[in-house]
């Protein structure tokens, strides 16, 4: 469920950068503020979620820690993957909640191409984030 949330991420943050190269960026502040939460809910959310699959271990990236290792282990890291861990939190329902504001401003909504496949999207995706950040584990 991590790979696919961190896939939805990167397709969404391309699926964004689309919407701007073609649509151009927007004017109205609110949707101005949007777009950069978005962007940097999308990212931080991968970051985070990268974060613990490292340290879980379903990436392959984690050492074999020795007894002597587990003696010795700094426990920042579960400092820090706490502090990744609310941070996500909080920018993914705040993301959720512009979603469902921008939704309500802009209807009726355009019949263009891909619309739903983007809304689609972009309602999945900090959902899923919220499941797989609630679901990692922070202690090593």
């Amino acid at each position: 469920m991590k790979i696919i949330a961190i896939i939805l991420n990167v397709l969404l943050i391309g699926f964004t950068c689309l919407v701007l190269v073609t649509d151009g960026f927007p004017t109205d502040p609110v949707y101005v503020i949007f777009t950069l939460w978005s962007l940097v809910t999308l990212i931080l959310s991968s970051v985070a979620i990268y974060y613990f699959g490292v340290n879980e271990g379903w990436l392959r990236l984690r050492k074999k820690n020795t007894a002597a290792d587990e003696q010795n282990q700094d426990h920042s890291l579960s400092f820090t993957g706490t502090i990744m861990k609310i941070i996500g939190i909080i920018f993914n329902l705040v993301f959720i909640g512009f979603l469902c504001y921008a939704i309500v401003d802009q209807y009726p909504h355009p019949r263009e191409q891909g619309f739903i496949a983007y809304i689609v999207l972009m309602s999945v995706t900090p959902i899923l984030n919220l499941v797989v950040l609630f679901m990692s584990k922070v202690q090593n």
